[in-house]
């Protein structure tokens, strides 16, 4: 039977939310800036995010006066995500629980997709670049990254392919070039605005090690590190 990746995304992650003080994010990525100076270039006012986590990256959006519609696939991110709204006293978002497969709309201006990509094979890639291209407009927005192979992460985990790796908890690390991921994208129909290599620093947090406490019994702490990553910017292609 063929490993089901949507469907291990999905417990993986809503199991990693679950767990008492679990934060993926203690600082938005150093890119959402530029999504939100593009989108006030471009005088879009709403964004579709996808997958939203917990919305560390959406409620700097918001600050900027932007609209915000959050789909997670995970009940509690979508929870976590409600909590920080509230306390911000912030009221443009709108959440939903679902994945990009079940999206019928085909009228959005602009989707953020950020580690999204890293969590899957380029076959099904593929597919939610395809979908995406449908969910957009003539002219749409899709601001989305991929893990390059420097990343200080790769080679955690089983291999299971080129540049993939399978981690304890059932979620799969995929690590893309920058050569690769342009090819992905103009396959899918886009167009390359902007490609932008990138270093993220993270924080202390949580394990994604399935099980991994201390000797307290506590969630695991995986060391400070930098992620590598490349931005882009793309434009669905006019008809």
């Amino acid at each position: 039977m063929a490993y089901d990746f949507l469907d291990a995304y999905e417990k993986s992650w809503d199991a990693l939310y679950k767990q008492k003080g679990f934060v993926l994010r203690h600082s938005i990525d150093p890119i959402i800036p530029l999504v939100s100076r593009t989108l006030d270039k471009k005088g879009i006012r709403s964004i579709l995010s996808m997958p939203c986590g917990e919305f560390t990256n959406e409620l700097h959006l918001m600050q900027q006066g932007i609209h915000v519609d959050g789909i997670d696939i995970s009940p509690r991110a979508l929870e976590l995500a409600e909590e920080k709204c509230r306390k911000a006293g912030l009221s443009n978002y709108s959440l939903g629980q679902g994945s990009v497969f079940d999206m019928t709309e085909n009228n959005r201006q602009a989707i953020l997709c950020i580690d999204f990509f890293v969590q899957f094979p380029y076959s099904k890639i593929k597919e939610i670049l395809r979908k995406f291209h449908t969910i957009l407009i003539p002219g749409g927005m899709l601001f989305a990254n991929f893990c390059d192979p420097s990343d200080s992460t790769f080679g955690v985990g089983k291999v299971i392919g080129r540049n993939e790796f399978l981690l304890p908890n059932g979620i799969m690390m995929k690590y893309t070039t920058k050569q690769k991921a342009e090819q992905l994208v103009i396959n899918a129909g886009f167009h390359l605005r902007t490609a932008k290599k990138y270093t993220n620093k993270e924080k202390s947090h949580n394990s994604f090690r399935k099980g991994a406490t201390n000797q307290s019994g506590e969630p695991y702490q995986e060391p400070a590190h930098t992620h590598v990553k490349h931005f882009m910017i793309l434009e669905k292609a006019e008809p």
